[in-house]
């Protein structure tokens, strides 16, 4: 085990309760989603340690609040969508009902699962309750990242037009809003910008102090209380917010609407195969008599080989 994780679990030895300033549990698709969130949200040289998003992943910085004082953050990374193997994981490093906990689910429209975001978020919340987890209204954001790709896909392919894209931003700001989120569009292609500020304005509960922007197509910034149905319904009036945690409208409407391969096409998401050693929802499991047994059907071979 890495010097990282004995340090980490010697510290937890006697409490689950962080001694730091704020804990973020940070959940990913793939690992490169991971990696494009560390380059866009925190600070220079603050990554995990992990190579795999099917691993647990572990890193702390520094980050300033709003009267300037220096705290340490703990972030944590798991695969998204969440599952209750995942989460009970990791409270053997920290208790995941603690209130001082904030909770980051990255989306990624670099991939092509966009179709089964709202039940996979729904989902992982579900998860998380079962859990007993604290979620306090503002301790979720919901981070699109690589959301240039949105112009990439209405130009480039046949399946997405524009009343797609505001069909699903209006399906996740409802959602947030039902479920008292923040929501984050990230353009990638923007050199000049980052999401530093922005991370730390949420996770210290500054939500007023962040310009936000309902208009854009790719950069969406829609802190925990700002936004409305009647904002929301400005895309489409027929729209109606409160219908999206209904599972007929996932299934029925959302999932139909929005394009994408189906979920049974294996090869379309980076999915980690069943009984995969890195698999926390599948361990990998060894038949120790028959391994044994071979062994020494082995050995006896050699031996018998060897006599004169």
């Amino acid at each position: 085990m890495p010097n990282t994780w004995l340090e980490l679990l010697s510290q937890n030895a006697q409490r689950k309760e962080s001694k730091h300033g704020c804990v973020v549990v940070i959940a990913a698709p793939t690992i490169e989603t991971l990696r494009v969130f560390e380059k866009w949200f925190l600070p220079q040289n603050c990554s995990f340690n992990n190579k795999s998003i099917d691993l647990l992943g572990y890193t702390s910085c520094n980050l300033q609040d709003e009267d300037a004082d220096n705290v340490t953050i703990e972030l944590y990374s798991l695969k998204f969508p969440l599952s209750t193997n995942k989460v009970q994981y990791l409270e053997a490093f920290l208790d995941v009902q603690s209130a001082k906990i904030k909770w980051c689910f990255l989306l990624d429209w670099g991939l092509s699962d966009q179709r089964y975001w709202l039940r996979q978020l729904s989902e992982s919340i579900d998860t998380l309750k079962n859990e007993q987890a604290s979620l306090m209204a503002g301790s979720i954001t919901v981070a699109c990242l690589n959301s240039d790709q949105i112009y990439f896909k209405l130009r480039n392919t046949t399946e997405w037009h524009s009343n797609h894209v505001e069909f699903l931003q209006q399906s996740l700001r409802s959602f947030c809003l039902l479920k008292k989120c923040s929501l984050i569009y990230s353009d990638s292609s923007d050199s000049e910008s980052s999401g530093l500020q922005v991370f730390a304005k949420l996770l210290f509960d500054n939500y007023r102090g962040i310009q936000t922007e309902f208009v854009s197509t790719c950069k969406l910034l829609i802190p925990y209380g700002s936004d409305t149905e009647g904002l929301i319904k400005t895309l489409d009036d027929t729209f109606d917010p409160s219908e999206v945690l209904d599972g007929d409208f996932i299934t029925q409407r959302y999932e139909k609407m929005i394009p994408g391969p189906k979920m049974s096409d294996p090869q379309e998401f980076e999915e980690v195969g069943e009984n995969s050693p890195f698999d926390l929802d599948h361990p990998y499991t060894v038949d120790v008599q028959k391994k044994l047994s071979e062994l020494y059907k082995l050995s006896k071979k050699g031996f018998a080989n060897t006599k004169v």
